[in-house]
C-alpha cells in the first residue's frame, strides 16, 4: 500500500484500509468517523431463533463503541500491548468477554494486531498480547 493511495491520510476509496492523521484531535475525529461506518461480523447464526437474531443486529450499536474504547486504548499504550484482561481494566469493563469478542473484530479492520507474545492473566492462564496497527 503506497504513500500515493492517499491524501493527507485519509482513503481515496472506500476500499482502502482507514488511516488517522498525527494529532490527537484529528485521530478522535477520524476513529469516530471509522467506528460509525465499522460492521463488526454478526455473531447469531441463520439457523439460531428470531429473537438471538434480532439481538445481535441490536448489540451492533454497542459493539461500535467497545471497539472505539479498545482501540484508544490500544493506542495510548503503543508500540506496546495488551491482553484481553489488561485492555478490559484499562476501559473500565466489568466482563473481559467484552473485549475478547471485539479484538477479532479488530484484527479484521486492520486495527488491531496480535503481537505473538503471551502474559499471563489473574486466573493464571496465558493470553494472547494485541497491539494497534497505527498508519501514518
Amino acid at each position: 500500500m503506497g504513500s500515493d493511495n492517499f491524501t493527507d491520510g485519509y482513503q481515496k476509496n472506500e476500499n482502502d484500509l482507514p488511516l488517522f492523521r498525527t494529532g490527537r484531535d484529528n485521530q478522535i475525529k477520524d476513529m469516530a468517523k471509522f467506528v460509525e461506518g465499522f460492521d463488526p461480523k454478526k455473531h447469531a447464526r441463520k439457523t439460531d431463533p428470531t429473537t438471538s437474531q434480532m439481538a445481535s443486529m441490536q448489540a451492533g450499536q454497542l459493539a461500535h463503541q467497545h471497539c472505539a474504547e479498545i482501540k484508544r486504548v490500544l493506542d495510548e499504550v503503543y508500540p506496546d500491548g495488551l491482553n484481553f484482561e489488561e485492555i478490559s481494566t484499562k476501559v473500565g469493563f466489568q466482563q473481559t468477554t467484552q473485549v475478547s469478542r471485539r479484538m477479532v473484530d479488530l484484527e479484521r479492520q486492520g486495527m488491531a494486531e496480535r503481537t505473538g507474545e503471551t502474559r499471563q492473566t489473574s486466573s493464571g492462564r496465558q493470553a494472547q498480547i494485541w497491539r494497534a496497527v497505527v498508519r501514518f
